[in-house]
């Protein structure tokens, strides 16, 4: 039985079919006989009670014309009477036994009776009198037997019936059982390879793809595995891409800094205004440059395990943060606010990771403040980050923890930013086996990061 639902979908179906509905169809056809059956048992017999009601009639109607006929030839002594008399009473005789067919064994008992007293070769007006009496009283009883007769057959069929629907009764509650049963396992399967593709595409690859239930079904566990392992080594070689990229363009744009410092530092000869706002160019986009190689580097290294093995207090977190802000703080007076009741030593790379990335978009559109509140929950750390800007807009949430989506209002100034920001504090919150959503807030923006303790 257990083997069946690896069998393939169509031949899944058709055995529910054969379980479910094969049986049905048969209890049916049995009904549809049966009734057949009753409805001509029926008509024949309440045709042979028809017949046998006007034969009993025409017994009676006879025993009464020969006692009138023999009291009539008693006064009148005709011999052709008294002959036409005894054939007619031989032909009753006849009539009497052809009815001796009756349903129950007491009333063939009284009409056998019956007919040993009509056992007379020539019986007298008396005798035809006392026989036509009999005969009218045994007249309800003949009747009630025939109405016996269809009785029984009724209460035959109404026991068909009764077979009929208690076999629905069981029949329709397995089929049901059956249908759901089935229609459960389907949707199970689809909801696994729902989570499957949902975790693919969230770039979880850890995780290999199995799915059980029909042929079908693990022949596309089998495709979306092949799939996850592409794609997996394809994040391979983007990450090692990556690193090998960023590593080669730090080399020219150190020298390239270092050349635009000795320039505006005026070490090699003078300059004059002209001169010295092309420098200032030359060094913002020199800054700009090594900010995005900087961001394309920790989007990568958020990405790996390994980063979870180094653990601090929140205050050397807290720390590391603002020395790694203090310029971008002092030169936009925001004010950063921390709320810190966590007295347990947290991973150190992906949490300041974590703080810096968001803290650097509070400080890019927050207008006076930021929030930092890090709060101890249970066997959970809550982390909260908020500010006092304009806030995100965004039709599907989900979107904006992916690379290189911006979630900007139309109103908001354009920044320059690599748009890995929440990608990053996404690869450490996965790292971090914790959960990370935007909270909807009216003013500002809020994002909240929960983690396990223990990881």
């Amino acid at each position: 039985m257990k083997n069946m639902f690896f069998l393939p979908l169509q031949k899944q179906v058709l055995f529910a079919l054969l379980v479910g509905i094969f049986p049905l169809c048969l209890l049916t056809l049995w009904y549809a006989h049966t009734l057949s059956l009753n409805q001509q048992e029926v008509h024949e017999t309440y045709q042979q009670n028809q017949q046998l009601i006007v034969d009993y009639n025409q017994l009676i109607h006879d025993l009464q014309s020969l006692e009138k006929a023999s009291k009539n030839n008693e006064l009148l002594q005709n011999d052709k009477l008294a002959t036409s008399i005894n054939e007619k009473w031989h032909t009753t005789r006849d009539q009497i036994a052809q009815l001796a067919f009756a349903p129950s064994p007491s009333f063939v008992a009284n009409w056998q009776q019956f007919q040993k007293r009509s056992d007379i070769a020539a019986p007298n007006a008396s005798q035809l009198a006392h026989l036509s009496e009999q005969l009218l009283t045994l007249a309800p009883s003949f009747k009630n037997q025939l109405e016996l007769q269809l009785n029984q057959h009724k209460e035959s069929f109404a026991n068909d019936q009764k077979a009929f629907l208690l076999g629905l009764v069981i029949l329709y509650p397995l089929l049901i059982g059956l249908s759901l049963f089935l229609i459960n396992r389907l949707c199970s399967a689809l909801g696994k390879v729902d989570s499957a593709i949902s975790a693919v595409g969230k770039g979880d690859f850890s995780k290999p793809i199995k799915l059980e239930g029909s042929l079908e079904m693990q022949q596309l566990g089998e495709r979306l595995n092949w799939l996850n392992a592409e794609l997996q080594r394809v994040q391979q070689q983007k990450e090692t891409f990556l690193r090998h990229v960023t590593h080669e363009l730090k080399t020219p744009l150190a020298s390239l800094n270092e050349g635009v410092n000795l320039l505006d530092g005026e070490i090699v000869g003078g300059i004059n205004c002209k001169q010295r706002r092309i420098v200032n160019l030359m060094s913002q986009a020199v800054d700009t440059l090594l900010q995005q190689i900087d961001a394309l580097l920790n989007y990568s290294a958020a990405s790996h395990p390994e980063c979870m093995n180094h653990k601090v207090c929140m205050s050397t977190i807290q720390f590391e943060v603002e020395q790694h802000l203090h310029k971008r703080i002092n030169s936009t007076n925001i004010e950063i606010c921390w709320e810190v009741d966590v007295s347990i030593p947290l991973p150190h790379f992906p949490l300041k990771l974590i703080l810096i990335q968001l803290l650097n978009n509070a400080i890019l559109y927050a207008k006076t403040k930021a929030i930092v509140c890090v709060q101890e929950h249970n066997a959970a750390i809550n982390l909260l980050v908020s500010d006092d800007g304009s806030g995100i807009v965004h039709d599907n949430p989900e979107q904006l923890f992916q690379p290189f989506v911006r979630c900007e209002k139309e109103q908001d100034k354009p920044h320059q930013s690599s748009g890995l920001g929440l990608a990053i504090v996404s690869e450490c919150v996965n790292q971090l086996a914790g959960k990370l959503r935007w909270v909807p807030v009216k003013t500002g923006a809020c994002i909240e990061i929960s983690f396990p303790k223990e990881i």
